[in-house]
């Protein structure tokens, strides 16, 4: 399935979008998906400045958006990846950076001479930007873009061409609020003209900064406003039963003066199970985003089962043991090449234990590929000789350190084989283990045909 293109806007700067967004990236790595965050906002760039720490780092890089856009000016076919630098993240899913560019002396020269409009009319830009969508929601399964703020060219594309759902960021006052209503009607009516095919655009009102615990009679009148006049954007997608000062006590980020200074990703210091946190109300935005809105009726009166990533009815790999930097190379690539891929970390439910987590994942794929690399979690993983007694009739495929066996046991030797190399030994035996049961079906089937030979070509009668 492909993924979808999230547009993060806020009418007035200064309400946390950009902020909301990095944190809400790192969420959706941590449960385990594919995600690009592209820094649209080329006036104003800073995205990347959230991920300079320790425990989420952006690779090295000179070049972005604005090179990219260049680039496509000249040849509208311009690959794009090689613009996309990579985060560093303790995850089982994925992350990746399209910074606005290298803000270097002829930055704010290059972006003047920009002429969008020229560019659309005579550069096809609008076509080129149609593949980029494509070609985005194919490789992630979500594409977060941070978008201009105001009204401008660049925010319009990113309004109005790109998302399959836009989020509003504002704070409680007339300028933020009135204006992103305005913006948003101005939208939706934009979007009924553009000429590429598009579904409804789906719009989620976020209040940021808002603060509810101590102006609580401020903070009540605010939210009986927003619920009013923001009602017609809820009707494309907000469960029946529900209404929008309900879905309003989970969608609003609160105001919390710690975390007013510097770049900070609160989603991987703060317990997002505390409703008090600035993690709590990330998450419940990020997985509703996640979820291309759906289950908002799950969101608002079972958010703890909202939340936890389910498993999927079938995936071609399952990795189980240590989640080590080798593991996620070999992950992200399996994943870019298409296959679905999860940890058994990615569906743990709360209180379970680590064997039903892996057993859990292993049920459902093709493949199971168990690290037994010592980590510093590695007391906590299920060992390989455990898995074989589930006997799943599955290929097992052990990860090896320095070795590339044991106990007559074949695997892949981590040492001396990059993960690129294990991705492709992994997909070969992934498409032996897809033509063994390719045969055995049609095995089953010619069975099936030889017993109807035998009854006449009647089928026997079920027993009550």
């Amino acid at each position: 399935m492909s993924g979808h293109i999230i547009t993060c806007y806020s009418y007035k700067g200064g309400v946390g979008r950009t902020m909301a967004m990095a944190n809400m990236a790192v969420l959706m790595a941590l449960r385990g998906r594919r995600v690009l965050c592209v820094d649209w906002d080329l006036e104003a760039p800073g995205l990347h400045l959230y991920f300079q720490g320790e425990k989420a780092k952006v690779g090295a890089g000179t070049t972005g958006l604005l090179d990219l856009v260049e680039a496509l000016a000249t040849d509208t076919q311009t690959a794009w990846k090689p613009y996309v630098r990579p985060v560093k993240l303790d995850a089982p899913g994925k992350l990746d950076l399209l910074c606005a560019g290298f803000e270097g002396e002829d930055y704010v020269p290059r972006l003047q001479k920009l002429n969008w409009e020229q560019l659309y009319a005579e550069k096809g830009i609008g076509e080129a930007v149609e593949r980029l969508r494509e070609e985005w929601t194919e490789a992630y399964d979500v594409v977060l873009v941070d978008s201009r703020t105001g009204i401008s060219d660049t925010g319009g594309i990113c309004t109005i061409q790109i998302p399959d759902i836009l989020v509003m960021f504002f704070t409680a006052n007339d300028q933020s609020f009135v204006g992103s209503l305005n913006l948003a009607r101005r939208v939706i009516a934009a979007r009924q003209q553009i000429v590429w095919p598009r579904a409804a655009l789906r719009i989620l009102p976020v209040p940021s900064r808002f603060e509810g615990r101590v102006e609580y009679d401020a903070a009540r009148h605010w939210l009986q406003r927003f619920a009013t006049e923001l009602e017609p954007l809820y009707g494309n997608w907000l469960h029946k039963d529900l209404k929008p000062e309900e879905i309003l006590r989970f969608t609003r980020l609160p105001a919390i003066p710690h975390w007013g200074f510097g770049e900070r990703l609160p989603i991987l210091e703060e317990d997002r199970k505390d409703p008090d946190t600035l993690a709590f109300a990330y998450e419940s935005v990020g997985v509703l985003l996640e979820k291309k809105l759906a289950s908002s009726l799950e969101l608002v009166g079972r958010r703890p089962d909202f939340v936890v990533p389910r498993v999927p009815q079938q995936v071609d790999f399952a990795f189980l043991g240590n989640v080590d930097d080798y593991v996620r190379k070999v992950v992200a690539q399996l994943r870019s090449d298409g296959a679905t891929v999860r940890l058994w970390s990615e569906v743990a439910l709360p209180g379970d234990r680590t064997e039903d987590a892996s057993k859990k994942i292993a049920s459902v794929a093709k493949v199971i590929v168990h690290n037994e690399s010592v980590g510093i979690y590695q007391s906590e993983t299920v060992g390989f000789s455990k898995i074989q007694s589930w006997k799943l009739g599955k290929s097992i495929v052990p990860l090896f350190h320095d070795r590339d066996e044991r106990d007559g046991i074949v695997g892949v030797n981590k040492g001396t084989t990059p993960p690129s190399a294990c991705a492709q030994q992994l997909r070969a035996i992934h498409a032996r283990e897809a033509e063994k049961e390719a045969r055995s079906k049609a095995a089953e089937r010619a069975r099936q045909q030889n017993v109807l030979k035998l009854l006449g070509g009647k089928r026997r009668p079920k027993p009550d």
